[in-house]
């Protein structure tokens, strides 16, 4: 609400919101109903952007009052949920379009096992809502001129890849073999991304020829078992839970496979 207030006072009435998750997703609410008759936001358009259905803003019905809105949106058909309020919720339902992170995703958020209670609410809207695939900036990304990475690279010339390799092994403390593959995966150490089917398979792939990068912070329990793992297997594993975008950088320009 605060962020309407403020395009209000600086007047400069946007032709389009863009909101992500549910810790913005009352906006739309907002727009639709305690501002729908304010003559500045006329040809205001809202976009709910959802990165993960799991995370919703759910609280109770005692805390509705501190969001400002009008019963009039305490339905199913609004925020209401189980009785509580839902913030996502209510984005989907107000917002003017919804997109996800990729098309399959937003296939998948409309069925139960990925759903998270809330598929019905987006089947019901599925003709505003679409899965745009997540890029990278390449301004960011660019290994021809990354500052961040030791060695510069290109398509036509990858020695400064392998020279990258090389950094990464010595940073880890991975013995410098040019000829063993690195994996490498920068995560958040959630189940919505995959971190257990990695667990699965980690004694296994520990018993081949294979070098493993790991960086993300999460869940206690992964994190738990993957510095456990790393210590018994420190030739092969090597994981931080460290906030580290320089080391984020040189994974990518160092390892030969990547994990997502």
């Amino acid at each position: 609400r605060a962020a309407l207030e403020s395009v209000k006072r600086l007047n400069w009435a946007p032709d389009i919101i863009h909101v992500h998750d549910w810790h913005t997703a009352l906006i739309p609410v907002y727009l639709k109903s305690l501002y729908r008759g304010d003559p500045f936001f006329t040809k205001t358009h809202s976009v709910l952007t959802i990165h993960n259905q799991a995370y919703q803003g759910r609280f109770s019905e005692n805390e509705f009052r501190m969001t400002g809105l009008s019963r009039e949106v305490f339905h199913p058909e609004g925020v209401e949920f189980h009785t509580g309020i839902n913030f996502l919720k209510g984005g989907i339902n107000f917002a003017d379009r919804i997109t996800t992170v990729s098309p399959r995703y937003a296939r998948e958020i409309q069925e139960p096992e990925l759903g998270e209670m809330l598929d019905g609410v987006l089947k019901n809207r599925a003709q505003v809502l679409s899965g745009i695939l997540n890029g990278i900036d390449p301004e960011l990304w660019n290994p021809e001129k990354d500052p961040l990475i030791p060695y510069r690279f290109s398509r036509d010339n990858l020695s400064g890849k392998a020279r990258c390799k090389a950094e990464l092994q010595k940073l880890c403390g991975l013995p410098v073999r040019p000829e063993v593959p690195i994996l490498g995966m920068i995560t958040r150490l959630a189940e919505q991304k995959g971190i257990n089917l990695v667990r699965e398979i980690l004694p296994w792939l520990l018993h081949q020829d294979i070098q493993l990068v790991m960086l993300g912070q999460g869940d206690l329990s992964h994190q738990e078992y993957l510095a456990r793992t790393s210590l018994e297997h420190l030739e092969q594993l090597y994981y931080s839970s460290a906030f580290n975008n320089p080391l984020a950088h040189l994974i990518e320009a160092g390892a030969d496979f990547f994990l997502m």
